[in-house]
């Protein structure tokens, strides 16, 4: 709540103005390139002055409806996640994006986070696409390739 108060004679005149709630959530905008084995953070950030505790980000599999990670009461619930995700999500302080760990095939599509703050809500979607093989991962072959072929 606002208020301005005007004085003057010989009436005093109180306005009050409720400033809304307002939530806008904002994901990276491009899509996201990542290779098999790779950590990767897909992004969504929340703009709102309402606290992290008032608010639950779920983040979801949009093709397939899967529940990749939900956050409420400023904690992460992990064990909701669906279980090709447990133990390979988590969602960093300070923000609302979304890690991803040891990034697999299947893990390519469109996830979107969705944020709930009381009657609010807002979403944005992050693209997962373009899969290859980790430098690291090819590099590993060719060396275990090599010391088999001595």
């Amino acid at each position: 709540f606002v208020y301005i108060m005007a004085t003057g004679s010989p009436i005093s005149v109180l306005f009050y103005f409720l400033i809304s709630d307002h939530l806008l959530v904002s994901g990276s905008g491009e899509s996201v390139s990542a290779s098999v084995g790779e950590d990767i953070t897909l992004s969504c950030s929340v703009d709102s002055h309402i606290k992290p505790e008032h608010i639950e980000v779920s983040w979801l599999r949009t093709d397939g409806d899967i529940l990749v990670l939900l956050f409420q009461n400023n904690e992460t619930f992990s064990d909701s996640s669906d279980e090709q995700y447990r133990d390979r999500v988590e969602i960093p302080k300070g923000n609302f994006s979304l890690r991803l760990k040891s990034v697999r095939t299947e893990d390519k599509g469109v996830y979107m986070c969705l944020v709930f703050a009381g009657d609010l809500s807002a979403n944005a979607t992050v693209v997962l696409e373009q899969f290859g093989e980790s430098k690291n991962i090819a590099k590993n072959k060719e060396f275990s390739g090599w010391e088999w072929a001595l």
